[in-house]
Parts: C-alpha cells; sequence; structure tokens
C-alpha cells in the first residue's frame, strides 16, 4: 500500500505538472516580461494544454494585441501632433524673422535717428519672439525648455541685431546653470532678457579701470528657484549720442515680464554698475493656465 500511494502521488504530481503547472508557469512568464515592458514577443500558445487553460491564454493574446495596437496608434498620433506643432513653430518663426526683414528695410528708409531707434527696438523684440519658436522647433522634448540654452542664442542673437557703434568693444560673460523651465514661463524669461540685455548694451559706460562690459548669470539656486541677473558696467557712453526716449515703455515691459514669470525684481545701481536681479519659481507645467496681459498704458 505504501509502494502505491507513493506510485500515486507521483503519477498525480506528474499529470497535474503536465496538464496545468507547466501551462500556467508559461502564462506567468510571458505576462511578466509583458509587463516588464517586453512586448516583442508573439502569440502565446500552449501545447495540448486543457480547454479553460487555452481560453485564458486566447484571452491574453488578445489583450496584448488590443493593447499593442492602441500604443501604437497613441504613439503614431503623438508623433503626428509633434510633427504638426514644430511645424507651426517653424512657421511663426519664419513669419516673425520676416517682419524683422521688414522693419530693418524700413529702419533703412527711417527720416530721423529717432525712429531708426524706436524700430530697432521693436525689431530686438520681435527676433526675441523668434528665437523662443526657433528653439521649440528643433527641440526634442516639447513639455521643458532648456533656459540656459534659449537665453545663449537670445544674446548672440542681440549681438548680431545691435553689432553696430562701438558695441563690438564691450566685453560680453555669461555664467548659465542648466535650469529647465515650462514653455510658458520661457515666453516672458526671453522677452525680459531681451528687453533687460537690450538695455544693457544700449546704457553699458566705458569704465576708468578698464573695457566696459556686460555680465549675464542665471543662476540655479535649487528647490525650483532659480534668479536672472543681468548688469552692465557705468562710466563714458561708449555710444557716441545717448538719448532717452523718456516714454519709460522698457521699465513697464521688464515689470510686466517679471509679473508674468511669476518672480520679484531687485534693480542695483552704482555709481560704476547697474543691474536688475530677477528671483522666480520653476512652475510645474499647467494647459489651463492663462498668460497675463502686457501693459496697455
Amino acid at each position: 500500500p505504501l509502494l502505491m500511494w507513493i506510485v500515486s502521488i507521483f503519477v498525480a504530481y506528474f499529470g497535474l505538472n503536465r496538464l496545468v503547472i507547466r501551462h500556467v508557469r508559461r502564462l506567468q512568464r510571458r505576462m511578466r516580461l509583458y509587463s516588464a515592458g517586453h512586448h516583442e514577443f508573439g502569440t502565446v500558445r500552449l501545447d495540448r494544454a486543457p480547454e479553460e487553460l487555452d481560453e485564458v491564454a486566447t484571452t491574453f493574446n488578445t489583450m496584448t494585441r488590443t493593447l499593442n495596437e492602441n500604443e501604437r496608434r497613441r504613439e503614431e498620433d503623438l508623433q503626428e501632433k509633434t510633427v504638426l506643432l514644430k511645424e507651426v513653430h517653424h512657421r511663426v518663426k519664419n513669419n516673425l524673422q520676416l517682419i524683422s526683414s521688414i522693419m530693418n528695410m524700413q529702419i533703412r528708409n527711417a527720416a530721423t535717428d529717432e525712429a531708426q531707434r524706436v524700430l530697432r527696438r521693436v525689431q530686438d523684440r520681435v527676433m526675441g519672439l523668434a528665437t523662443i519658436h526657433r528653439y521649440l522647433y528643433t527641440a526634442r522634448n516639447l513639455g521643458t525648455v532648456r533656459a540656459d540654452t534659449l537665453l545663449r542664442e537670445i544674446i548672440n542673437q542681440l549681438g548680431v541685431v545691435g553689432s553696430g557703434g562701438g558695441e563690438a568693444a564691450v566685453r560680453i560673460s555669461e555664467h548659465l546653470d542648466p535650469v529647465e523651465i515650462t514653455p510658458d514661463q520661457s515666453v516672458p524669461l526671453s522677452l525680459l532678457a531681451t528687453e533687460a540685455a537690450t538695455n544693457a548694451v544700449k546704457y553699458v559706460g566705458r569704465p576708468a579701470d578698464g573695457t566696459p562690459w556686460i555680465s549675464l548669470v542665471l543662476k540655479d539656486l535649487g528647490g525650483r528657484k532659480a534668479v536672472l541677473s543681468i548688469v552692465n558696467s557705468l562710466g563714458d557712453p561708449v555710444h557716441d549720442a545717448l538719448e532717452d526716449d523718456g516714454s519709460g515703455l522698457g521699465s513697464r515691459l521688464i515689470e510686466s515680464f517679471v509679473t508674468q514669470l511669476g518672480g520679484t525684481l531687485e534693480i542695483e545701481e552704482d555709481a560704476d554698475r547697474f543691474g536688475i536681479h530677477v528671483s522666480f519659481e520653476i512652475a510645474e507645467f499647467d494647459p489651463d493656465k492663462e498668460a497675463l496681459p502686457l501693459p496697455d498704458r
């Protein structure tokens, strides 16, 4: 009886393993692989499995095919939307550059120096916007923007736009930490940097002990906080003729951009230097957030 009992246990185990356990283990391995992200394997097939387990395998195969097809369609839709969005940025960038070219023609035909200065300031702002769209057109990830890369492109653009009148003798230094911001914040930050850097180029002076300089710093303070500083030297004017339009539009624009950025503005003014320091918090992406309006007066 003992031998018969041992033999029956062995036969039962062998039969259970043959009919159930090996099939369950095979399904278990495939489910673990699928949950780990390995979707490349084919249909799960069970050799001589019971009808109930065969139905489980068929259901699993149907589920994986459906999920794979839905994921493929979602990736195609996402790729299509990304391409379309980049195309929009590309066309906006081209339109803004066209506007800048038209303004350049108008600057050459302007009758007075004052009109030329006003048009150049507007041109700088237009090109600041174009820089944003050019960056977004070439960026791989549209959900975040590298503020340091964007600011570096803006400074280079300002060097091209304001290359005359002795600015070539100004030493421009930059220290930009790698900071990622949302696309919503990239617009006011870029326009703020454009406005502040243009003012720095306009009012930079030649100090008594050296070359006139402009410093641009983007510092990552940690804890999702950062500070942007644009400082220029003061002294003998670099420009032969430095006139102020007296409208205060630049200051109001800077304050508005700081408000849109959700930051605080600190102005530094000494005998040999002038600068602005803008502290702001790196925001989370919020598609429902609306930008604050620009000043209307």
